[in-house]
């Protein structure tokens, strides 16, 4: 019954990062209190909200916007001076 009321009450994903990595973040913090973060998990919470923020966006969005001419249209229009 207490491991059914743990799952219940814990409805959270563990993530493991390099150590490096999680000293890294971890000095940040202490070094810009600014930020108004005060914790590792803090900090990979806003960050995987603003990726998926981010991706989100540009999901719908095109890297690039090209019209593609077929090439027997391309010699048409050479031939018409365009």
């Amino acid at each position: 019954m207490a491991e059914n009321q743990r799952t219940v009450r814990d409805n959270r994903v563990t993530i493991k990062l390099d150590r490096a990595l999680g000293e890294a973040i971890e000095s940040s913090l202490k070094s810009h209190p600014e930020w108004g973060m005060y914790s590792i998990s803090e900090f990979v919470r806003r960050a995987v909200d603003r990726e998926m923020d981010y991706r989100i966006r540009i999901s719908g969005q095109k890297v690039l916007n090209i019209d593609i001419i077929p090439s027997d249209s391309l010699s048409d229009n050479r031939h018409r001076g365009l």
